[in-house]
């Protein structure tokens, strides 16, 4: 059962490793496994998110920026 609610507000980089997401800012790396997170906060538009975390888990993706929302959406 997921519980944990991942709130990204200054990251390089989110991408699937493992199953587990990896959060990358600068030369530290942290993996959180993917059955303990219910949802993912990102905070930032610097965030570089990859396609593959964005096809496989996008509804536990949530930005707080709508406009990165909808960009992701139209592609």
């Amino acid at each position: 059962m997921s519980w944990r609610i991942v709130y990204i507000s200054e990251a390089e980089e989110m991408r699937l490793y493992l199953d587990n997401l990896k959060v990358i800012k600068d030369d530290q790396e942290i993996l959180i496994p993917l059955s303990d997170i219910h949802s993912i906060v990102v905070d930032n538009q610097h965030t570089t998110v990859t396609g593959r975390l964005i096809n496989e888990h996008f509804a536990k993706l949530d930005f707080l920026d709508k406009s990165i929302k909808n960009k992701a959406l139209d592609k």
